[in-house]
């Protein structure tokens, strides 16, 4: 930052910067009442980089670069380019402004453009605000990002150290004394994502075990093994694990007694989280505990759900919704919905798409305009290379449909893929990153909750769905695409489907296009979510991005295109579904255990 700034044009800044304070221009767009004076420029220019500098996406991990503007085509500028002026305005906002959220964005963007013990001064200024907030103030969900940042400055020195021992100290308090339902559990994971209070890891497993005691809240009873792992604690980490995984079978095997069909899959979720928490488990650990049947019994209850959900529920067809009014009535719900309300919204905006109606669509077109469909065909890519090339007439069936009704099909949702993305979930998402905040932590615990994901894939699969939502579709694709062959190999092979194969004496793990051949796909997964999953990672005539991220085929372009988006969104949208694995096998699962997991 310059200083050479002649007196009067600070005197300036600060000037206006009072007078927008006192015009009630300072306060969030959200909760803003003002409208900005038209006859005082300055006070306006205040206004809007306050507003700017509250739009700045954090990215706490990048250390380089935390602040990055929304919208790569918006005007205002990152912080690398702000004028001296605009400097001068945040050193002013910093002092000035009663926001404390705001106080210590300034202070951090004013630490990026300096150097040396001016940067470090910063920082400790930044940090002393957040210290003396969090000592007072509720927590907000975006606060989070924040305190991620705060962290990740800690190598700036020992003068930032002592700040931040403060500001650990303040949250361990606040992991162990909160009255908020989920405050205390959030602080936990931030705490424990930053890799700090491992000298109080006892203390903090005591305190969650307690709750977990009173409540049997689950999320307590987790976040007290956790911390007791972290105190080398392993048999008290291993007792809470198991005591939430029979809590777990309790409410899924109540469920079931119910026998309907409304709540039978949820029954099966259950069952899935709890054999996920149970690989954690060593096998002698449960065999010690009596409890080596455990395994079969969990297993079993996905059947019982299957079996629910085949004899007492009735076939619901989702007729195609009316886009236009969707799109009108979105923005305003998610508006007004609290956080938790607005992601299911939006999740559940569009339906997936029905192989049903678009086989029998496509049977129609093929029939009705049959010499067309079996022409041979080209895909051509923007180079002009011949990507791929069938012959529908004489090719063989792609899993099971005739290959002209299948590229039919691949026709018809290629279309929907762009309606459905272009006309309502783009604008419900730009809707839904403005209004509401979701970390990178959110993600992961998102990831960590679902059946559908395998155990050690939580943080990868977390951490694309957060490129995603914060607008970085075409690296979230990329991410998830190998992630997808791995659920379905992981899901399969517990369906005592043969996942590999032996050659020279050597065991190869099957590629997702062998995989999605398996005729257990809709039997594991649902019959339109394999069709999702096949239309858009790995189908002849399909997007295919698994085969276009990994063989580096995606390009710049290609971010332009809905599929990316609508890869990212249908991951979220089946990572925040209950799954359960009807068709899982009690011993295929065990032989795919370590005898004994790494602690």
């Amino acid at each position: 930052m310059s200083n050479a700034d002649p007196q009067p044009e600070n005197q300036r800044w600060l000037d206006a910067v009072r007078r927008a304070k006192e015009a009630g221009l300072l306060e969030n767009i959200m909760t803003r009442q003002a409208s900005p004076p038209t006859d005082d420029e300055d006070a306006t220019a205040v206004m809007r980089l306050a507003d700017h500098v509250r739009d700045y996406v954090l990215r706490a991990e990048d250390t380089s670069t935390p602040y990055l503007k929304l919208w790569s085509d918006l005007p205002h500028p990152v912080p690398s380019e702000l004028s001296d002026d605009e400097l001068a305005i945040l050193s002013h906002l910093a002092t000035e402004a009663e926001d404390w959220r705001l106080r210590v964005r300034c202070l951090d963007i004013l630490a990026i453009r300096e150097t040396g013990v001016a940067r470090v001064n910063r920082m400790v200024n930044m940090l002393v605000v957040l210290r003396d907030s969090l000592a007072q103030a509720p927590l907000e969900p975006s606060d989070f990002r924040t305190i991620d940042r705060a962290f990740a400055v800690a190598g700036y020195g020992s003068s930032v150290r002592e700040v931040l021992s403060d500001i650990e100290a303040l949250l361990v308090q606040r992991a162990m004394t909160s009255s908020n339902q989920l405050e205390h559990v959030w602080v936990s994971q931030h705490l424990r994502e930053n890799k700090r209070a491992r000298d109080r890891a006892s203390e903090i497993a005591e305190s969650f075990d307690l709750r977990f005691q009173e409540r049997g809240e689950r999320l307590d009873g987790e976040e007290a093994a956790e911390w007791f792992l972290l105190a080398g604690n392993t048999a008290r980490a291993h007792d809470r694990l198991l005591e939430v995984i029979l809590g777990l079978q309790r409410d899924a095997e109540a469920i079931l007694a119910d026998r309907d069909p409304m709540t039978a899959l949820t029954a099966s979720h259950l069952a899935e989280v709890a054999l996920k928490i149970l690989t954690r488990i060593p096998v002698k650990v449960r065999n010690a505990k009596g409890q080596g049947a455990l395994l079969d019994q969990l297993v079993a209850l996905p059947r019982v759900a299957g079996k629910i959900l085949l004899t007492l529920a009735t076939p619901h067809r989702t007729p195609q919704p009316d886009l236009q009014a969707i799109r009108e009535a979105l923005t305003e719900n998610i508006s007004e919905a609290d956080p938790n309300t607005a992601v299911s919204l939006f999740l559940h905006l569009m339906p997936l798409a029905d192989v049903v109606l678009l086989r029998a669509a496509a049977e129609q077109s093929t029939e009705k305009h049959g010499f067309l469909r079996r022409l041979p065909r080209a895909n051509l890519e923007r180079d002009g290379r011949t990507s791929a090339a069938s012959d529908p007439a004489n090719d063989a069936d792609v899993y099971g449909v005739p290959a002209t009704v299948w590229q039919q099909m691949m026709n018809t949702y290629r279309l929907m893929v762009t309606s459905a993305v272009e006309q309502v979930l783009l604008p419900a998402w730009i809707e839904l990153r403005n209004r509401h905040a979701i970390t990178l932590t959110d993600f992961i615990q998102m990831a960590n909750h679902s059946g559908l994901i395998p155990p050690g894939r939580e943080r990868m699969v977390g951490r694309a769905l957060y490129y995603g939502f914060h607008g970085d579709f075409l690296s979230a694709a990329q991410l998830l695409a190998p992630q997808v062959e791995n659920l379905l190999r992981y899901h399969l092979a517990n369906a005592d489907e043969r996942t590999s194969r032996i050659e020279n004496s050597v065991e190869h793990e099957n590629g997702l296009s062998t995989l999605v051949e398996s005729d257990k796909m809709d039997a594991v997964f649902g019959a339109n979510e394999a069709f999702e999953i096949r239309a858009l990672f790995s189908s002849n005539g399909g997007v295919n991005l698994r085969n276009t991220s990994a063989h580096g085929l995606l390009a710049d372009l290609d971010a332009y295109t809905p599929f990316p988006f609508h890869a990212w969104w249908l991951v979220w949208k089946l990572v925040a579904t209950e799954f359960g694995n009807a068709e899982r096998d009690a011993t295929a699962s065990a032989n795919r255990e370590p005898a004994d997991p790494p602690e």
